[in-house]
């Protein structure tokens, strides 16, 4: 006798919770690097409107995507609380001040979609005027329209302002006339060298010189 197959229903989720602790402690390490679409990546920087902005979405599990789903979002800092006394993420994490970030009250899966996006914007210059801090916020959703995965309905993000501050540093080998640059920086996307009688905007870059002597070497 033939069966028809049984789907899971639909939950909601937010795909940064599946990772565990959205640890924001670092810059991509490739220029070019995108986001696997549809999961949240770490963030970017809009520096004309002054935002640091961490983007975020709700998922719409199984096969059914008929109708709009409204969801509302919300501070959730009491599991970031939890985290910090279980040492969780570092005792020395603040909960980022609430006048500091914004975000919207709720967002709709719209019909026919898995994906309802949405951003956290933080204070730019807030972040930059913290150096070396570690800041969190807990980020959870709810909906009286479709059933919530309350395993991964929270996002805690996790920032070290650390990355926001690029220090420039390196080493070099020299074979004759040729040298060899070993990058060193910390939390820097673009490189860009002078020679002293050439340029590049390699990371780890080989000059050649075209004579001997003393030249002077900067990377920015």
């Amino acid at each position: 006798e033939f069966k028809p197959t049984e789907y899971t229903a639909s939950k909601l989720y937010m795909p940064a919770a599946v990772r565990g602790v959205f640890t924001i402690d670092n810059v991509p390490q490739r220029v070019e690097w995108l986001p696997t679409p549809g999961y949240a990546y770490d963030f970017r920087i809009d520096t004309e409107n002054n935002k640091f902005i961490v983007p975020l979405g709700v998922y719409r599990s199984g096969i059914e995507r008929k109708g709009n789903i409204d969801v509302n979002i919300e501070v959730k800092n009491d599991t970031v609380n939890m985290l910090i006394v279980s040492e969780e993420i570092p005792e020395t994490t603040e909960i980022l001040p609430a006048n500091q970030y914004n975000f919207p009250t709720s967002v709709t899966v719209r019909d026919g979609s898995e994906l309802g996006g949405f951003d956290l914007e933080i204070n730019l210059d807030y972040l930059l005027s913290q150096p070396d801090k570690i800041f969190a916020l807990g980020v959870g959703i709810s909906s009286d329209k479709l059933e919530v995965n309350t395993n991964i309905s929270t996002t805690i993000i996790v920032i070290y302002t650390k990355i926001l501050v690029p220090t420039a540093d390196f080493s070099y080998s020299i074979n004759g006339k040729t040298v060899t640059f070993i990058n060193e920086s910390s939390f820097g996307m673009k490189y860009s060298w002078n020679f002293g009688d050439g340029r590049s905007n390699s990371k780890n870059p080989s000059h050649t010189y075209s004579s001997s002597g003393n030249y002077i070497v900067t990377l920015t």
